[in-house]
């Protein structure tokens, strides 16, 4: 946690940053919003793998295939449980300073 005269220090310099790049703000916010999409996209792409592989499953048990029926139950499960944990994880939350900001940027 800060005490006062560092959170005014702070304050103080993301101010400056802001005076001299205005810009610096809404990268973060960028961001902030690419990351969602990225993880709406996941999300729907992990579920309708979820329910094409389920029907496979259903699909190979009426044609008595129990090899491939085993096989696409295991996928299924497996995609279902990454649809719970993208549901479960956390979701990117703008700060006070205007994003969430990336956590490591590439160069």
């Amino acid at each position: 946690m800060l005490d006062d005269r560092e959170r005014a220090a702070l304050l103080d310099i993301e101010n400056h940053l802001l005076a001299e790049d205005p810009a610096w703000s809404t990268a973060f916010s960028t961001w902030a919003r690419r990351a969602r999409r990225r993880r709406r996209f996941e999300l729907a792409f992990h579920t309708l793998a979820a329910v094409v592989s389920a029907a496979l499953a259903l699909l190979m048990v009426v044609a008595n295939a129990p090899a491939p029926a085993t096989f696409f139950v295991a996928v299924t499960v497996l995609l279902a449980w990454l649809v719970h944990r993208l549901r479960r994880a956390p979701l990117v939350r703008e700060g006070p300073g205007g994003g969430g900001g990336p956590e490591a940027t590439p160069r």
